[in-house]
C-alpha cells in the first residue's frame, strides 16, 4: 500500500446546466475532468496513491454530493487510513456573461484541521505563483465535499472562465496548472517534486500524455479507446455536436489528425455513415483490427429488416398503414423497433410493419404500422 493517498474530485459532470464559458469555448467539466487525470498521473510518477471519485463525467449528470464523500470515504477507510489528501478540482465562474472578475481562490470548510489548512496554502501559493493569478486567497466555506469528507481536503477554483483573459490560462496552461497542483502536493506529502521528462511546459488542453503518440497528418491506423467512454463529436472540439459514444477498449481507424482551436490533436474517423472526430488523447495506436463498422440504412419503401429508433415523446401503434386505421397502443421516445417493411400509407406517407404483441392484441394479428416520419435509423 502507498503510503501517501491522494483522492481527487472532479467537480460536475457534462449534463450539469451551465457551468461553460460565455462562448462555450470551455466547458468546466471537460476541464476538470482534464486536471484530475493529468494530476493523477504526475503524481503517480511521485509514487502517490491516487483514487478519483468520479473518474467518468462524459454523458452523464451530477452523481450526488454525498455520493462522492461516500466513496472518498469509503475508499480511505478500506486503504486503512493513510496519509491522505482530498482535492476538490474546479474552475470559477460569477455568472453567464463576461465578467472582470478574476484570480484564484481556494476553499476549507470552518472548524477544518490544520493539515486542510496547510494544504490549501501550498496549493494557492503555487498556483497564484506559476499562473500569475490574482491571490484572492484562502477562504472557508462549508462546501458539502470539504464537511462531509473524513480526511484533510481543499477545493481548488483555479481561475475565471467568466473572465475573457483567464479563460484562456485555463485552455491553454494546463501543464503549468498540472505542474503547480502535482508541486503542492509533494510539498503537503513531504516528497521531493520531479519536474516533468519533457522541459516544454507550454500547453496544450488535452487529458492525457498519449499527444505524444499521434503527429498532424495522413493517419489511416487503428487505435484502441482508453477511456471508459469517448464522445464522438461532429467537429474537432468539445463545442461540436455529439454523435455517439465509443466505449473503452473499442478500435476505430482515424484517417486523418489535426489540431483543435484549444491546441490540442483530434482525429477523424467513420461513424454511422457520418465523418467524427475524437479527441487523441483518449486512444492509442494498436495493431488490433477495428471491427466492422454497422452502417445506418436509410428509410425507403422495400424490405427494411433493420431497427429504427423513436424520436416522437410517443407514437402511436396501428393495425394498419395510416391514420385510418385502428390505433392500438403507443411507443415512447427513444424505443427501438425492428423494422420489416416500409411502404406509403393512406395518407401517402411512409409506414414500416413490424412485429407486435400478438397475443394481447389479436386484431394486429402480430403485425403493428408505424409512421416513419417520427422513426430514425439506429444501431441496436
Amino acid at each position: 500500500m502507498s503510503k501517501n493517498l491522494l483522492i481527487i474530485d472532479a467537480g460536475h459532470n457534462e449534463y450539469v446546466a451551465g457551468k461553460r464559458s460565455p462562448d462555450s469555448s470551455l466547458l468546466e467539466w471537460e476541464f476538470n475532468d482534464d486536471m484530475q487525470r493529468r494530476v493523477k498521473k504526475r503524481s503517480e510518477e511521485h509514487g502517490i496513491e491516487v483514487f478519483l471519485t468520479n473518474p467518468s463525467p462524459a454523458k452523464k449528470n451530477e452523481i450526488g454530493l454525498s455520493t462522492r464523500c461516500n466513496l472518498a470515504n469509503n475508499y480511505w477507510k478500506n486503504q486503512g487510513k493513510p496519509t491522505c489528501l482530498f482535492l476538490s478540482i474546479h474552475a470559477n465562474a460569477l455568472d453567464d456573461s463576461w465578467s472582470s472578475a478574476n484570480g484564484t481562490e481556494t476553499y476549507v470548510c470552518n472548524n477544518c484541521s490544520n493539515n486542510s489548512v496547510k494544504a490549501a496554502k501550498l496549493i494557492q501559493n503555487q498556483l497564484v505563483k506559476d499562473l500569475g493569478t490574482r491571490d484572492r486567497g484562502v477562504k472557508y466555506n462549508n462546501y458539502y465535499v470539504l464537511k462531509n469528507t473524513s480526511m484533510s481536503g481543499c477545493l481548488a477554483e483555479v481561475a475565471f472562465y467568466s473572465n475573457k483573459t483567464e479563460v484562456e490560462i485555463l485552455k491553454h496552461k494546463r501543464n503549468e496548472i498540472t505542474e503547480a497542483f502535482v508541486k503542492a502536493i509533494c510539498a503537503y506529502f513531504n516528497i521531493t517534486y520531479i519536474p516533468p521528462k519533457s522541459s516544454n511546459t507550454t500547453t496544450t488542453s488535452q487529458p492525457s500524455s498519449n499527444n505524444s503518440k499521434f503527429v498532424k497528418g495522413d493517419y489511416n491506423k487503428p487505435v484502441k479507446v482508453t477511456a471508459n467512454e469517448l464522445t464522438v463529436r461532429s467537429g474537432r472540439g468539445v463545442e461540436f455536436k455529439e454523435l455517439g459514444i465509443l466505449k473503452k477498449g473499442e478500435v476505430v481507424e482515424i484517417w486523418h489528425i489535426n489540431t483543435a482551436k484549444d491546441g490540442g490533436l483530434w482525429g477523424s474517423l467513420g461513424y454511422n455513415g457520418e465523418t467524427g472526430f475524437i479527441n487523441m488523447s483518449y486512444v492509442e495506436p494498436t495493431n488490433e483490427k477495428p471491427k466492422p463498422v454497422e452502417t445506418l440504412k436509410p428509410i425507403q419503401i422495400g424490405e427494411y429488416n433493420a431497427p429504427l429508433k423513436v424520436t416522437a415523446d410517443s407514437l402511436r401503434v396501428r393495425a394498419g398503414r395510416g391514420t385510418g386505421f385502428k390505433e392500438v397502443s403507443t411507443l415512447k421516445k427513444g424505443e427501438i423497433i425492428d423494422a420489416w417493411t416500409i411502404d406509403k400509407g393512406d395518407d401517402g406517407k411512409l409506414w414500416t410493419s413490424f412485429r407486435y404483441a400478438p397475443s394481447s392484441t389479436p386484431e394486429t394479428k402480430g403485425v403493428g404500422f408505424c409512421s416513419c416520419e417520427y422513426l430514425e435509423p439506429c444501431i441496436k
